[in-house]
Parts: structure tokens; C-alpha cells; sequence
């Protein structure tokens, strides 16, 4: 299932942009209200450089454009969303639907 509560929750594989500290999150850019201090970002590498400067010490786990990632039954693929350096917009495969 795919939920907006306080982010983009996928399931229990992923939440996207959470608007509170998960242990785990994929950040769409570098903007305060999308950082907070999650023990891990999924994010692409301006990204994470802008987050470790707001944010401090975290795993920061580098995301390629046009590359497709796995998190438990959910496919995540991040391309350029072109509003400052390093932003996605993340296309997601979830149970047969985009």
C-alpha cells in the first residue's frame, strides 16, 4: 500500500521525504523541510553533501539517476527533477502499479 502520512510511505519498504526521524529514508533534495536526522539517507550525492551540512552525522547512500534500486518488494528509480542541484522525483514500481 501506498500512504501519505507524514511522507510517502511504500508499504514497509521505504518512505520517501518523512516529516519525522525514521531510521531509514530517500530524500528528494536538499531543502529543510525534506532533511531531518534519520540514521540513514537514500538520496543522490549533492544531496547528501547539502543533508551532511544541515543535518550532521548519518550513512548517506548514494542514488544514480536512471539506475533502479530494490527496497523489499518496491523499485525505485531516481531521475533528475530539476529544481536544484541534486533533486529526484523517484518513479516507483509497487505491486504491478507505477
Amino acid at each position: 500500500m501506498i500512504e501519505l502520512n507524514c511522507g510517502i510511505n511504500i508499504g514497509n519498504e521505504l518512505v520517501i521525504d518523512p516529516t519525522r526521524v525514521r531510521p531509514a529514508a530517500a530524500v528528494s533534495h536538499a531543502h529543510s523541510d525534506h532533511l531531518r536526522r534519520h540514521r540513514t539517507i537514500y538520496a543522490t550525492a549533492p544531496t547528501l553533501d547539502f543533508s551532511e551540512i544541515s543535518t550532521g552525522e548519518f550513512k548517506g547512500v548514494p542514488l544514480e539517476y536512471g539506475k533502479t534500486y530494490k527496497f523489499g518488494d518496491c523499485h525505485v528509480r531516481p531521475e533528475s527533477a530539476g529544481h536544484i542541484l541534486g533533486s529526484t522525483q523517484f518513479i516507483i514500481d509497487y505491486n504491478g502499479h507505477r
